[in-house]
C-alpha cells in the first residue's frame, strides 16, 4: 500500500482584488500579484523612470512660453515626477489612465489641477449610443468608486486602444492574465521549493498491507517532522521508502522555462529583454546602446510620452502645447554627436556657446569671453645676438 503526502510549507498569500478585476481575481492575477514578479517590476520601474526624467515646455509654435499651472506640476499635492510615473504606470497595466480635473480652472480655463485616478476603480457606467460598442469613443458616464461622473469631465489617457477590444476588459492585466498567471504559478512553486528545502512531492511507498488509519498516521507523522524544516530527519518505519517526484526548478530545462516567462513578461510591456536579464532571440548583443535607445523611444516610451502630451495639449488654449524632450534618453554620445555636425555642416560652427551650455545643463555665462581669454603676447628677449648668446 502507498500512502502519498505533501509537505507542510507556508502557502504563498495572494492579494485579492476589486471585483471590477473583471474575473482575474480567480486565477491570482491582479494589479498588486503581478507586481510580485520581478520582471513586471523591472519593467514598470524602466517605464516610470525613463518618461518621469523628461523635461516639459510649453509652446506655441516653436516658442517657448512660460509654464502654465498643469504643465509646472499637474497635481499641487503630487511632484511632476511622481505625478508622471502613476499616470505612465496606470497606462502600462490598463493601457489607459483616467485624470479627474479638480480644484476649478484658472482665468484661460485651464483646469488648476489634474488628479490621476486609480483604473482598476473606474467602470464604465453606461452607453448612450450603440456607435460607441463599436468605436473608439469612451463611455457616457462613469462610476468612480460610488460616484458616477459624466465623461466629459474626465481626461482619458489611451495607450493603445484595440479595435474589438472594449474598454472594461481592456488593458495588459487582462489580455497577458494567463502568461502572467504561469508565471505567478512558477515563481509561486519556485518560493515553495526553497521553503521546502527540496521537492515538494514526496510519497512514501511499502509494499506491506498497511491499514488505511495507520497510513494515515505515518503520512501525518512524516508531515509533522518535516514542517519542522530541512534539517529535521523523519524517521521510516514498516519498510517505508520516500519517493521524490515533481518538478525542479534548479534544473536546467527548469531555468530556461522560467527565462522564457520572463521574456514573454518583458515583451508584454514592449521591453527589451535584455534589459530584464533574459535575453531569448532578440539579443541585442551588437546594437551600441544608441540605437538601442532609440528603438525603446521609438516604439514603445513615445506612445506613453505622446499620450500625455496630448492630455495637457488639450486642456491649453491658445494654440498652446506641452511638449516633452527625450533628448535624456536618446542622446548619443558627446563625440559621436560631434563629429556628425562637423560633417553635416561641413565642419563649420552650427551651435552657440550658450546653446551648448543649454544642451549640456550648464548656467549661462555673462560673457562667453570670460571663458576665452586673449592668448598672452610672446616676450621679446633682451640683448644677446640671433643664438641667444650674451
Amino acid at each position: 500500500m502507498r500512502s502519498a503526502s505533501r509537505d507542510v510549507v507556508p502557502t504563498p498569500i495572494r492579494v485579492i482584488g476589486m471585483s471590477s478585476d473583471g474575473g482575474l481575481v480567480g486565477s491570482g492575477v491582479t494589479s498588486l500579484t503581478i507586481l510580485g514578479l520581478s520582471a513586471v517590476a523591472r519593467c514598470l520601474d524602466i517605464l516610470t523612470n525613463a518618461i518621469s526624467q523628461l523635461e516639459w515646455y510649453e509652446r506655441r509654435g516653436t516658442l517657448d512660453l512660460p509654464l502654465s499651472r498643469i504643465v509646472a506640476q499637474p497635481h499641487p499635492e503630487m511632484t511632476r515626477r511622481d505625478w508622471t510615473s502613476y499616470v505612465v504606470a496606470s497606462m502600462a497595466l490598463w493601457d489607459r489612465s483616467y485624470l479627474l480635473p479638480t480644484g476649478g480652472e484658472d482665468s484661460e480655463g485651464v483646469p488648476l489641477n489634474l488628479l490621476p485616478l486609480d483604473p482598476s476603480m473606474v467602470m464604465p457606467a453606461s452607453i448612450d449610443d450603440g456607435l460607441r460598442m463599436v468605436s473608439p469613443l469612451p463611455a457616457a458616464e462613469y462610476w468612480v468608486n460610488q460616484t458616477k461622473i459624466n465623461s466629459r469631465d474626465l481626461v482619458i489617457l489611451n495607450r493603445s486602444p484595440i479595435p474589438g477590444v472594449s474598454e472594461a476588459t481592456m488593458g495588459i492585466i487582462r489580455l497577458f492574465r494567463t502568461k502572467f498567471a504561469e508565471a505567478l504559478a512558477a515563481d509561486n512553486y519556485s518560493s515553495r521549493y526553497w521553503q521546502a528545502g527540496g521537492p515538494m512531492d514526496r510519497a512514501l511507498e511499502t509494499d506491506a498491507n498497511i491499514p488505511e488509519t495507520q497510513a494515515m498516521r505515518l503520512s501525518e507523522d512524516w508531515g509533522n517532522r518535516r514542517s519542522k524544516g530541512p534539517d529535521h530527519w523523519p524517521v521510516l518505519t514498516n519498510g517505508l521508502k520516500a519517493r521524490q517526484y515533481g518538478v525542479d526548478p534548479t534544473a536546467q530545462s527548469a531555468v530556461d522555462a522560467r527565462k522564457e516567462l520572463v521574456a514573454d513578461v518583458a515583451r508584454a510591456f514592449g521591453i527589451p529583454t535584455d534589459k530584464v536579464n533574459a535575453p531569448a532571440g532578440d539579443s541585442e548583443t551588437y546594437k551600441s546602446s544608441e540605437p538601442a535607445n532609440m528603438d525603446l523611444w521609438r516604439f514603445t516610451l513615445s506612445n506613453y510620452a505622446g499620450a500625455i502630451q496630448d492630455a495637457i495639449s488639450s486642456k491649453l488654449p491658445g494654440g498652446r502645447r506641452m511638449y516633452m524632450d527625450p533628448w535624456p534618453i536618446v542622446a548619443p554620445p558627446t563625440a559621436t554627436l560631434g563629429q556628425y555636425y562637423q560633417l553635416a555642416t561641413g565642419g563649420k560652427a552650427w551651435l552657440l556657446p550658450e546653446e551648448v551650455r543649454d544642451r549640456l545643463g550648464l548656467p549661462p555665462v555673462e560673457d562667453p569671453e570670460e571663458l576665452n581669454p586673449p592668448a598672452p603676447e610672446p616676450v621679446a628677449a633682451v640683448g644677446g645676438n640671433q643664438n641667444g648668446e650674451g
